[in-house]
C-alpha cells in the first residue's frame, strides 16, 4: 500500500518544505526538488509514522475495549517500506 495524498495536500506539503527549508536554512528550492524530498521523507519517515498512528489507535481501543470488559489479544502487522511503496502484511 502507497501512502497517497490529493493534489491539494501534496501542493500545501511542498509550500510547506520550502518554507522551512527557506526560513531556516535560507536556501531557495525549487518546486521539483521539493517534492521529490517530500516524497522520499513520506516513504521513510512517514512509515514511522504511520506505525505510531497505528499503535497509539490500536491502545486506545484496547483500553476502551478493556473499560467494557473485552480482551484484545491480536498483535499488529507493522508497516514496512518496499521499493518506494508501504506494504502493511508481508506478500502485499
Amino acid at each position: 500500500m502507497q501512502i497517497e495524498f490529493t493534489d491539494n495536500q501534496k501542493r500545501a506539503q511542498i509550500d510547506a518544505f520550502k518554507d522551512i527549508i527557506e526560513r531556516r536554512l535560507r536556501v531557495s528550492v525549487d518546486d521539483l526538488d521539493a517534492e521529490m524530498i517530500v516524497n522520499e521523507l513520506k516513504d521513510s519517515i512517514g512509515v514511522d509514522a504511520y506505525n505510531k498512528g497505528v499503535s497509539d489507535a490500536q491502545t486506545y481501543m484496547a483500553a476502551k475495549l478493556a473499560d467494557m470488559g473485552i480482551d484484545v489479544y491480536a498483535e499488529p502487522a507493522q508497516a514496512r517500506p518496499i521499493r518506494g511503496q508501504v506494504a502493511r502484511k508481508p506478500g502485499r
